[in-house]
């Protein structure tokens, strides 16, 4: 092996280049392993260090030390006689490969649970709340808008009472004028309302999808996900990043033909300057991946227990429609009946 590292700046010299840069190691093991694993320009040298000296007699080496010497064992994979046609090769730790076969596992579960989150955020609850907005909106709607005139009446009163009782004089511009203020949030929540009622009854006259083109997007979205994804990319451009953007704008409206442009552009090679994974790195994927899937996993949970898929059930079940629609026109029975009485005693009030 000495011979065969000549070269390439990695000659196996007793571990003397080693010693020169770095020192004795103790048996606690060096500080520079976690830095410097992939940039030690004498592998061959820090090998045979290690391998003679480093480990008095151990039955195994240090952590530090064993991540570090798998590490300069691919380096020298990298740079060994096979990439110019000499018989001679190194062949990698098994712990290199498994390490490697558990990254590309991670990636792509993480590449199919992004897809699973995308897919439960963007269109299982969208169309739950599509459902539920036509099925039980309109209602809703009446039923907070006459709950604001409710509260609004009952204000107007309370406000002549007390000027009544300073025996002030009754201004009921100046009185609107204050209810609109107080009021002016009440407003904007039914305004809020009745545009997520628009945007609803839009969506549902749009033309549905045929399963083929349903799964069609789906498997294209995957792709792009896979690609770019910065979970599974953080060194991505930020010009590949927008298309991912671009792509979930487009999975959420189901346009077929601008996924499939997406896809296109993703699929061109990406130029990298890391020829192979090195130990270390893969090490540092296998963190990211795995608090990576932790995270998306507690976003799927938090997404299935907060409206609107809670109201999956409920949607998918007409005799649970109708009990609501009942509950809600009982509601609004009660407002009604309050809202005669405060009118009737608004009315004495300004006599």
């Amino acid at each position: 092996m000495a011979g065969d590292r000549a070269g390439p700046g990695s000659e196996a010299d007793c571990g003397h280049g080693f010693t020169e840069k770095y020192g004795d190691a103790d048996s606690d093991g060096p500080d520079w392993i976690a830095d410097e694993a992939d940039s030690n320009p004498m592998p061959a040298s820090a090998i045979r260090y290690l391998n003679r000296w480093a480990y008095y007699g151990a039955e195994s080496p240090e952590p530090q030390i064993r991540a570090w010497f798998l590490t300069v064992l691919s380096r020298l994979g990298i740079v060994s006689p096979a990439s110019t046609g000499s018989a001679s090769t190194v062949i990698l730790f098994p712990d290199f490969a498994v390490l490697k076969k558990e990254v590309e596992e991670l990636r792509a579960e993480l590449s199919s649970l992004l897809c699973e989150r995308d897919e439960l955020r963007l269109v299982v609850c969208k169309n739950i709340e599509i459902a539920y907005i036509l099925s039980l909106g309109n209602l809703e709607n009446k039923a907070f808008a006459l709950n604001c005139e409710v509260r609004r009446l009952k204000r107007e009163i309370d406000l002549i009472q007390a000027r009544k009782k300073r025996q002030e004089k009754i201004a009921l511009l100046a009185i609107e004028k204050i209810l609109d203020e107080e009021f002016a949030e009440c407003q904007r929540q039914l305004c809020s309302r009745l545009n997520r009622m628009n945007k609803a009854l839009v969506s549902s006259k749009r033309r549905p999808l045929t399963s083929e083109n349903t799964k069609e997007i789906r498997m294209i979205y995957q792709d792009i996900v896979t690609a770019l994804h910065p979970d599974l990319h953080p060194d991505i451009a930020p010009a590949r990043a927008q298309l991912l953007s671009e792509a979930v704008q487009a999975y959420e409206t189901g346009n077929l033909n601008n996924l499939r442009i997406i896809r296109d552009i993703a699929d061109q090679p990406v130029i990298s300057g890391q020829e192979e994974d090195s130990f270390a790195t893969l090490v540092k994927d296998k963190k990211r991946l795995t608090k990576a899937l932790e995270r998306i996993r507690e976003e799927i949970s938090e997404t299935k227990s907060e409206y609107p898929y809670t109201m999956k059930d409920l949607v998918e079940d007409p005799e649970q429609i109708a009990k609501k629609k009942a509950e809600i026109e009982k509601t609004i029975a009660q407002l009604k009946e309050a809202y005669d009485i405060y009118a009737v005693r608004l009315k004495e009030l300004l006599r």
